[in-house]
């Protein structure tokens, strides 16, 4: 009995102070950012990267796993720039998502670009493929930094998601991060705008979205052509969307049943 009444006490006491506790919460307190974002661990396990947001502005830095030592590598100023997200590439390599506001035909929109830099900072670079000087404007705003696979077995090397202008779509790319060459891996034929690789690196299903219709395309392993999987119409069918790919099967989000 005494346990339950010290209980509704403590209670009690709680909810009479609540307000005074809220009365002295500033307003930053609810909007600046957390000091310490978005912590990767190399896939060694050795070092770990993080996002540090500081009065200086965000600054990435990198750490031993077991050292409290902390090193800068790369700092923005506070400003229309901002880093998005970070990924080990590899050891060596971490890949670096920036983007930025920019201002088009009046309007303003938010343009990504992506960077690769080594682990001790050096080496920075933008991971961008050279388009035509006659394409059109709005190609750029497009994102830049859809990453489909690390492909682990080729530590340099990633599946990229871009724009192309002769499939008027989406296209996969393998890029070399170091050399910054793009490699286009097939044709766009089914006017996909969404693509999917599984765990091995391979890209084996696509979206095409044709206004209130939208089919997955797969490609059985090993085989170049694709066949239709599934089809759903809009507000009518079961939703089907594919979070991640392993061997064989498809781990998906759906609203069936």
């Amino acid at each position: 009995m005494t346990r339950i009444l010290t209980t509704a006490w403590l209670f009690v006491i709680f909810i009479s102070s609540a307000p005074l506790f809220a009365a002295e919460l500033p307003a930053r307190s609810f909007g600046q950012l957390p000091m310490v974002d978005q912590p990767r661990l190399s896939p060694d396990g050795r070092h770990v990267a993080a996002i540090l947001n500081s009065e200086q502005g965000p600054t990435i830095t990198v750490s031993e796993l077991d050292s409290a030592e902390v090193t800068p590598i790369v700092r923005l100023k506070y400003g229309r720039d901002r880093i998005d997200w970070i990924l080990w590439a590899n050891n060596e390599r971490l890949l670096v998502s920036v983007s930025e506001s920019m201002q088009l035909t009046g309007d303003k929109f938010r343009v990504s670009r992506l960077y690769q830099v080594g682990r001790d900072g050096k080496g920075m670079k933008q991971i961008y493929r050279k388009t035509p000087r006659d394409v059109h404007w709005w190609v750029h705003l497009y994102d830049t930094n859809t990453i489909l696979s690390l492909l682990p077995d080729e530590p340099d090397k990633i599946l990229m998601q871009l724009y192309d202008e002769r499939d008027e779509g989406f296209a996969v790319f393998k890029v070399d991060i170091v050399k910054n060459r793009f490699d286009k891996q097939f044709p766009n034929t089914y006017e996909v705008d969404q693509w999917w690789a599984n765990n091995k690196g391979e890209v084996v299903l696509g979206r095409q979205t044709d206004e209130d219709e939208t089919t997955l395309w797969y490609r059985p392993e090993g085989q170049d052509k694709w066949q239709p999987m599934h089809t759903r119409k809009a507000f009518e069918d079961d939703t089907f969307t594919p979070v991640t790919i392993k061997g064989d099967k498809a781990y998906v989000i759906s609203d069936y049943e």
